[in-house]
């Protein structure tokens, strides 16, 4: 009998959970300002992965629009991700807004509780 390693017991068990896309995904959105830059980060967000299709939110009908003339060089870019489609849709920016320590509104003086 061969031995097992434990990535291989790992990447079946993440497989096997229905695991893999969703890591891709946080994968992806750690790295989207890196993959395209400004302005296309700003104004965009991927939000799903799912039988390599990728869901990417964008802020602005003006922007869904451009973004059509750049789906060949996006998808691309994102092979390494695994993503062979690209879809878009007007959303939510939500998980491309990470707020920055710097950026945090500050928190109200604490009060002693009496």
């Amino acid at each position: 009998m061969k031995p097992v390693g434990v990535g291989s017991v790992l990447t079946a068990l993440i497989r096997s959970l229905g695991l893999e896309e969703r890591m891709r995904l946080e994968s992806l959105q750690a790295d989207w300002n890196r993959i395209f830059g400004e302005p296309l980060s700003a104004h965009t967000c991927p939000v799903e992965i799912r039988d390599a299709e990728l869901l990417v939110h964008v802020d602005s009908p003006a922007w869904l629009n451009q973004l059509k003339f750049f789906r060949d060089e996006m998808i691309n870019k994102l092979r390494p991700y695994g993503i062979r489609e690209i879809r878009f849709k007007r959303g939510s920016l939500y998980q491309n807004r990470r707020a920055k320590k710097e950026d945090a509104l500050p928190l109200p003086p604490r009060r002693e509780l009496t």
